[in-house]
């Protein structure tokens, strides 16, 4: 009698294992396909809101190519940009400057000016960490820059203004200029 008791507690046991496994994968996915509401337009303050879910296709518009970024949070915006913004992409130059002619402290140079934001894919709201992926629409010298950077040195982001005329070069910024 005691075998047939405590088969049934196993029994019993993995039932309620799986039931529960099954409501926590339920649950789970729930939290995943809920969308934040933006902040209405009258907020005096702007709000990060959740990543939109990715779009079936992307249009690059022409002349362009699209080009996936991975950066933190911070560099990228902090979760503030979005689908058809306009962002401009700043390199930090660590160890070397860009140009091998040059040579001096480290530095932070914008290299692209004007980049339409085509797609982002960020961590949920509220996560700690992770990286933002964003898509941006740019021309093909624009697009090696930005490979580059992503690959060997720093990128940061910033948003402009709606309508603002794209920047021309800057000297940059390092320790020696910095005032």
């Amino acid at each position: 009698m005691a075998r047939n008791r405590s088969t049934a507690l196993i029994a019993i046991g993995a039932a309620v294992f799986v039931v529960g496994a099954a409501l926590t994968f339920l649950v789970a996915r729930d939290d995943d396909s809920k969308v934040t509401a933006a902040a209405p337009a009258s907020s005096a303050a702007a709000q990060p809101v959740a990543a939109a879910p990715l779009p079936a296709t992307v249009k690059v518009p022409a002349g362009k190519e699209a080009v996936a970024i991975q950066i933190p949070t911070v560099p990228g915006l902090a979760g503030y940009a979005r689908v058809d913004d306009v962002v401009n992409v700043y390199g930090t130059f660590k160890d070397h400057q860009p140009n091998a002619a040059v040579k001096g402290p480290p530095l932070a140079k914008l290299v692209l000016s004007g980049a339409k934001v085509l797609a982002v894919t960020a961590p949920p709201a509220g996560a700690e960490g992770g990286n933002t992926t964003y898509l941006l629409a740019v021309n093909p010298g624009d697009a090696e820059k930005v490979v580059y950077l992503a690959s060997f040195e720093g990128i940061w982001m910033s948003l402009t203004a709606e309508g603002a005329p794209e920047l021309g070069g800057t000297p940059g910024a390092n320790a020696q200029n910095i005032a």
